[in-house]
């Protein structure tokens, strides 16, 4: 058997708050408007962990009304704190 190699787990901490990678595909993965292809971001900006989360989503999302962006990310961080709890 080989010595582990990296971390163990995938947790991050985001101004503390512990999140899988996981958790966020999960939710992803159940939102119409998005594709299976994502990027996780982590930066430190002030002594502080930031992630900037990009999504690749459908087409249709550009043609319907619901193409608001706003809408789409309350959608999303709703979704991601259920996953949480």
């Amino acid at each position: 058997m080989e010595n582990a190699a990296g971390r163990s787990d995938d947790m991050l901490i985001i101004r503390g708050v512990n999140l899988f990678p996981s958790q966020i595909e999960t939710v992803l993965l159940d939102m119409n408007e998005t594709k299976t292809h994502y990027l996780l971001i982590i930066d430190r900006l002030n002594n502080l962990d930031t992630l900037e989360l990009q999504v690749e989503v459908e087409d249709r999302f550009f043609q319907t009304e619901s193409a608001n962006w706003k809408i789409y990310e309350k959608k999303f961080r709703i979704m991601l704190k259920a996953q949480q709890e």
